[in-house]
């Protein structure tokens, strides 16, 4: 699905000749969006359970409010919880398996995700390890690559537009002895249910809005230059980066605009549906070893590996990328505008930085590249354009 006419009506390329490739569709995350939904966390909840491990962050949702909120609408329902507040940004394997070990000494029958994508992820990584042998890296892709059986239901209550964790497969942890970060994808991760208020989102602070909202960006952006790149995807990805363009600068500059969290909370939404059904590619594979290294604030990785990655993906990704460039407002479909709109996007923000500014090491790239391959070889693989160490060690130089 990468050559083809644009369809002037959809902004999509259209394929010339043969029919579209095949596709499988699987989103079974019941979704409650829109400002007050958090109020029905209890009944939600207790569709699948009592008893709920309750997964958190340390400080954020205690200090604005929010955790005591959603207590109080589950306790009403009803839901016992027992609180995990001990989750970390780059969420670590460590932590997953001290959370699975109190669902189980607890006995909890759910597990429930409050916060950003760390605290998600973590909670879906606990509900694998509560009810399968071995810890989590147990079931990694770097690990036993052992596969889960069974899980406790899920259900994520977002309070950042960033990742779509809330709706989709993945999750993303660290493995602290070795500074591994790779992807787990696995259908027992997906939630069961998804709260989007994005009331919850109104005091997010301007760093962690730029940050969530490029996250969204980029996911969306390397679904549709996904090699698997379906009409599904297509259509979540190309509204996610309409609605970036406009509403993150907004929401950026006044927090308080609820139509801004609002649609920037959709945006984060809908690419969480293009990359459960596609997936990202060589900027998020070439970012995790960044995290797992440094310890970088994830988006800020993408940010400063943006404009090389798609420098380098420029000529296998023209058509496509001409399409991002419509997306993002540009008068006309070119691919270089698409760079430059998205250069543009990140001064918005205030995040065009470089790899250097987050710590980065010339004397690290080899390192990088070798963890790139091994923990991330599948979206290099999707990547439009093949990419090999040396390629990836010399996109790395020319972004630090």
């Amino acid at each position: 699905m990468q050559t083809g006419s644009q369809n002037t009506n959809t902004g999509l390329v259209q394929p010339e000749a043969a029919s579209p490739a095949p596709f499988r569709f699987f989103m079974p995350t019941e979704l409650y969006f829109g400002p007050g939904q958090v109020q029905r966390v209890g009944e939600v909840a207790r569709k699948f359970g009592t008893r709920a491990l309750f997964v958190t962050g340390r400080r954020a949702m205690r200090e604005s409010g929010i955790l005591d909120r959603v207590l109080g609408h589950l306790r009403d329902a009803g839901v016992e919880t027992v609180v995990f507040d001990r989750v970390t940004p780059n969420p670590l394997s460590t932590t997953v398996d001290e959370g699975a070990a109190l669902a189980r000494e607890r006995r909890c029958d759910l597990v429930i995700g409050l916060g950003g994508g760390s605290a998600i992820d973590a909670a879906k990584g606990m509900a694998v390890a509560a009810t399968n042998p071995g810890g989590i890296w147990h079931y990694s892709p770097l690990g036993d690559r052992a596969v889960p059986q069974q899980a406790l239901p899920i259900v994520a209550v977002a309070t950042t537009a960033g990742t779509g964790t809330e709706v989709d497969r993945y999750a993303v942890i660290t493995n602290p002895a070795t500074r591994e970060k790779p992807g787990f994808a696995m259908e027992w991760m997906q939630p069961r249910a998804a709260i989007v208020d994005p009331e919850l989102m109104l005091g997010v602070p301007p760093r962690t809005t730029a940050a969530t909202g490029l996250d969204v960006l980029f996911h969306s952006v390397e679904a549709y230059l996904h090699r698997s790149a379906s009409p599904a995807s297509d259509l979540a990805a190309s509204q996610a980066i309409r609605l970036v363009a406009r509403w993150l600068p907004e929401a950026y500059r006044k927090g308080d605009n609820l139509e801004a969290r609002y649609w920037m909370a959709w945006a984060s939404t809908l690419a969480g549906v293009a990359i459960n059904t596609a997936g990202t590619v060589l900027i998020h594979a070439m970012e995790h070893p960044l995290s797992g290294h440094y310890g970088v604030v994830h988006a800020e990785g993408l940010a400063a590996l943006s404009q090389a990655v798609l420098e380098y993906d420029l000529p296998a990704a023209r058509e496509r990328l001409a399409d991002v460039a419509a997306f993002l407002g540009a008068p006309q479909r070119d691919a270089e505008q698409a760079l430059e709109r998205i250069r543009q996007l990140r001064q918005a923000v205030e995040l065009d930085v470089r790899l250097r500014d987050l710590g980065a090491r010339e004397e690290d790239i080899p390192a990088l590249a070798a963890d790139c391959l091994r923990t991330m070889g599948g979206g290099v693989q999707a990547n439009p354009r093949p990419a090999d160490a040396a390629a990836i060690e010399e996109i790395y130089r020319r972004a630090l």
